[in-house]
């Protein structure tokens, strides 16, 4: 399995028969490989997470398949899913589970063969200085809420929001999620340019979680093993 950070909330996994392509919002993806099938995730339609010249690629040779949140405007095309909250889908020999997001849309689990990869979308525990206690008990609830529904489960790799606008409480979601779901490899997100910012915290507050691995630079390629 190669796992290659693009920028933001989005990374690409190639695996032996397909190549995912998780919340494309802008940065250089990686040449599509030749022989697997290439799938846009597209968890919500915050403009950081969705870039709608991801459809230009539906008129090129790779023909790829869209997993879209309902929310997302589709243009008429061939391939496109639109996938709802607390849902499970078959699509392309990929068993795709839908959780509701904490904010706008859906998260991802996905089960393809042996491997199983989670792409939190804008599921997290959004706690900002500045908000109402109404507002951030909310998150709170509507957080461990989803996160019941993993406790205990299995992932080989997992992509979670580790977002320094937060300041203080932007390591509250990552550390809760690796106590409650056993991950192999975990990959930040959704911290933009703030990549120094962002592993300062693997450095001090999740420095006991060594399955969370340090994003240094856009274009970044991490090889988990054999693919599967």
């Amino acid at each position: 399995m190669k796992v290659t950070y693009v920028y933001h909330s989005c990374y690409t996994v190639e695996l032996a028969r397909h190549f995912l392509v998780f919340d494309y919002y802008k940065g250089d993806l990686p040449p599509f490989p030749a022989g697997k099938q290439p799938v846009f995730f597209v968890s919500h339609a915050h403009y950081d997470h969705y870039q709608p010249r991801i459809w230009e690629y539906a008129n090129s040779t790779s023909a790829p398949v869209y997993v879209v949140d309902q929310g997302v405007p589709l243009p008429e095309l061939p391939d496109i899913h639109a996938v709802s909250c607390n849902q499970t889908y078959s699509i392309e020999g990929i068993q795709v589970r839908t959780l509701r997001s904490t904010d706008e849309g859906v998260a991802f689990l996905l089960r393809i063969g042996k491997t199983t990869l989670y792409h939190a979308g804008d599921l997290n525990w959004w706690h900002w200085e500045g908000a109402s206690v109404r507002e951030n008990d909310h998150h709170r609830y509507a957080f461990f809420h989803e996160l019941k529904k993993l406790r205990g489960t299995k992932l080989d790799v997992a992509f979670l929001p580790l977002d320094p606008r937060q300041e203080g409480n932007a390591w509250w979601g990552i550390k809760a999620f690796v106590e409650a779901v056993h991950i192999s490899h975990v990959f930040p997100m959704h911290f933009g340019d703030k990549t120094e910012a962002m592993n300062a915290y693997l450095e001090k507050e999740l420095k006991p979680y060594p399955m969370i691995e340090k994003v240094c630079r856009c274009g970044q390629e991490f090889f988990l093993g054999e693919s599967v």
